[in-house]
Parts: structure tokens; C-alpha cells; sequence
């Protein structure tokens, strides 16, 4: 009888929480996406307004990824003590009221402390949606689920290129960050009325508490644990495919408004021609999920990567067009944005269930390491006048590790076989 009733309960809490979980969570996705891109697209507005060099925010790009990691290493344990619901509630609203403070900026330091505290509340934000997905949809959906609800950053970064220059004819630059932050305004009243809450009771519940006082006894053994043994190799591959992956996406996104508008387009033309980057990675995310699930994991993603080498030597060869550059930048983002929802899935089976979370929480470390890489490496291009056919070819480099740590995956799966994982 209790059993019955406990799936009774449970059934109730997934039929009530599941749908409106995962619009509210894919809606958070699209947040962040269109968040992360609104300081890039207001950038070559800026600068031409206040005459000074694009090089020069190179600190203000990298603020938000080092906010992200900060938030989620700071901010995110809250939800563990106070309940998820309320710390997404108030990160995101932390997150729409820097943003709007952003429009009031005045000098450089402004615009990297608000973005940077935007970053962590983002940072927080995502670390608790992931845990509060977890805990409430089924598992049998819940690896479609969370690929799907990821779809949003993208689609949030698309979004906002597409936004940006009519709100900056209304508004001017500052328009950009008004208009986005007052829909994040609006979107925490939705949060408060429907964003669910976990199952208080039930068996996720216990191991949640299980999972928490071993992490209590061991916290330094159990992070370093994919680091040992037969683990080492497996972490190679994934964290340096994930934190080389993330550092050439944010490299992108940070200065290809700025690269364009030097290269002859307007900074409208500049801000539509990003979004057919995020435009890309979001159908190219599916195409590359489809066939990792397939088992073609090393195919699939040699021939992103691949294509995007030859597709970074385009931009030497093609006139700079809206037609010729705006269909390499479709196709790049395909291929580098695209992976990124693989590569994490990927890392799911790399571990056993025990060491999981540490290797994920390892990856997302080093990435957001890599997404500050990325802007400062840009910076230091930019501030040399290396140009755009030689910021491009600089994303050779990380690429070319990718496909080194792709090349390895086989020795991966031989050693999982061994492991018997």
C-alpha cells in the first residue's frame, strides 16, 4: 500500500512538474544564450560611439564565463541547503537586474563587474536547473529531455543577434541590454508562479542524502577520482575535448561582431551574421546527437571537425559577403557548436555511476576556463590587427586538439571494456 501510494505521489509530481519543468528550464537555456550574447553585439556599437579600440573590452567579454564558474562553484551549493526553486529564482533574478544595470555603464570597470556578477548568477542558476531537472523528470526521458532543454542556448544566442539591431535603432546599444533584461524581469514572475519544486520524499531523496554524506566523508578523494588510475586517459580526452571545445565557441561568439565590422559589414549585418552561428550549432546539435546515439560517436564528430578546418580556410578564399561568409559561419557553428551538446552526453559513459558527478563538475571547471581563454586570445589578436582571415586560422589550433582527443576515443572504449563499464 505505501508503495502504491508513493507511486502514486510520484506519478502526480511528473505529470504536474515535467512540462512545465522543461519550457521554464529550455526558457532559462535561452536566457543564458541571449545573455552571453548581448555584450559581444553591443560591442562594435560601443566602440564607435566612444571611439576607443575594440581590444579594449577584452577583460568586459571574459567576465561573464568567469562569473559562470564562480557562480556554479559558490552559488550553486545553496540549492543543497535552501531548495533549488528558490536559488534559481533569485539568480535569475540577480541576472535581470545587472543586465539592465549594463545599459548604465559608464566605464570599462562597469561593464565587468555587472556582467561578471550576471555570470555567476547564470552560474548558479544552471547548476541547480540541471539538479532540479534530475530530480524530477523520469529517467527514462531524461537524457532526451535535457538535450532538448539545451537547445535553448543556442537558440537564445540566435535570438538576440537577430534583436539586437532593431533595438539599437530604438534605444541605441544601451537598448540591447534594457530590452533583454526587462524580459528577464518579466520571465522571474513566471518562474514564481510555475517553476515546480523536487519531491521532498521518495528514493531520489535518500540517495540525494546518501550522495551527500559521502561527499561530506571524502570531498578531495571523491573530486580526484576520475583523475587515477584507469580513469586518467578517459578524463583526457573528455575534459580537454570539452574545455578546448568551449574555449573556440567562446572565442567566436566574443569577437565576431567586433572581426566583421572590421572586415566592411555594419554592425547589423555583423550581429545578424552571429546568430547564423547559433543558428547552426542548434541544427547541428541535433544531426551530431542523432548519430552519436547511433554509436558513429568518432565519425560523426571527425567529420565536424574536419569540416570545420576546411571551412576556417573559406574565409581567406570568399570575398567577405553576406551570402559567401554568413554560409561558412552557418556551417562553423554547426560543427563547433553542434559537438558541444554531444560532447557532454558523451561523458556520460565514460564513468562509473560513483564518480559521475565528479568528472562532469571536473569538466565544466576546465571550461569555463577555456570559455575566458578564448576571449583573451581574441583580445590579443585583435590588439596585434591580426585581422579576420588570421583570427580564424588562429581556431586551427584548438580544433586540431579536438581531433587528437576524438582519435583517442577507440582506446577509450577499450579501456571501459576492460573496466567491464
Amino acid at each position: 500500500m505505501e508503495r502504491s501510494l508513493a507511486a502514486s505521489e510520484t506519478s502526480q509530481v511528473t505529470a504536474r512538474g515535467v512540462v512545465p519543468l522543461v519550457i521554464l528550464a529550455a526558457l532559462i537555456m535561452f536566457v543564458d544564450g541571449a545573455d552571453m550574447a548581448a555584450m559581444p553585439l553591443a560591442v562594435p556599437y560601443i566602440v564607435r560611439e566612444w571611439g576607443i579600440s575594440p581590444a579594449e573590452f577584452g577583460i568586459a567579454l571574459s567576465a561573464m564565463p568567469l562569473g559562470f564558474g564562480v557562480g556554479g562553484l559558490l552559488i550553486g551549493p545553496l540549492g543543497d541547503h535552501y531548495g533549488r526553486r528558490p536559488v534559481i529564482i533569485g539568480t535569475v533574478l540577480l541576472v535581470a537586474l545587472t543586465t539592465i544595470a549594463t545599459a548604465f555603464s559608464r566605464e570599462q570597470w562597469h561593464f565587468f563587474l555587472l556582467r561578471f556578477l550576471g555570470g555567476i548568477g547564470l552560474g548558479g542558476c544552471l547548476t541547480n536547473l540541471n539538479a532540479l531537472v534530475a530530480e524530477i523528470v523520469p529517467k527514462t526521458i531524461r537524457a532526451r529531455l535535457l538535450t532538448l532543454i539545451a537547445c535553448g542556448i543556442p537558440i537564445g544566442g540566435a535570438a538576440a543577434g537577430m534583436v539586437a539591431p532593431p533595438a539599437v535603432a530604438v534605444g541605441g546599444w544601451q537598448g540591447v541590454f534594457i530590452l533583454l533584461g526587462g524580459g528577464i524581469l518579466l520571465f522571474t514572475l513566471a518562474l514564481l508562479l510555475w517553476l515546480p519544486s523536487p519531491p521532498p520524499t521518495g528514493d531520489s531523496a535518500d540517495a540525494d542524502r546518501a550522495g551527500q554524506a559521502e561527499k561530506k566523508a571524502v570531498p578531495l578523494a571523491t573530486l580526484l577520482q576520475p583523475l587515477k588510475g584507469d580513469f586518467r586517459l578517459m578524463s583526457f580526452v573528455f575534459i580537454g575535448l570539452y574545455s578546448m571545445n568551449m574555449l573556440s565557441i567562446f572565442m567566436l561568439q566574443s569577437w565576431l561582431p567586433t572581426i566583421l565590422s572590421q572586415t566592411g559589414f555594419e554592425p547589423d549585418q555583423a550581429s545578424r551574421l552571429t546568430a547564423l552561428m547559433q543558428g547552426g550549432g542548434l541544427v547541428g546539435g541535433l544531426v551530431i546527437s542523432y548519430f552519436v546515439d547511433r554509436g558513429k560517436t568518432v565519425l560523426t564528430l571527425s567529420v565536424a571537425y574536419l569540416m570545420v578546418v576546411a571551412l576556417l580556410n573559406g574565409f581567406g578564399l570568399l570575398d567577405p559577403t553576406v551570402i559567401g561568409w554568413g554560409a561558412l559561419i552557418l556551417l562553423i557553428g554547426g560543427g563547433i557548436m553542434g559537438a558541444h551538446l554531444a560532447i557532454m552526453a558523451l561523458g556520460t559513459f565514460f564513468y562509473p555511476r560513483h564518480m559521475l558527478a565528479s568528472a562532469l563538475g571536473l569538466a565544466v571547471a576546465a571550461a569555463r576556463a577555456g570559455a575566458v581563454a578564448g576571449p583573451l586570445l581574441g583580445q590579443l589578436l585583435v590588439q596585434h590587427e591580426a585581422g579576420a582571415h588570421g583570427f580564424f586560422l588562429s581556431l586551427l589550433g584548438p580544433i586540431a586538439f579536438c581531433l587528437f582527443c576524438v582519435s583517442l576515443i577507440p582506446r577509450v572504449d577499450r579501456r571501459r571494456a576492460k573496466l567491464g563499464l
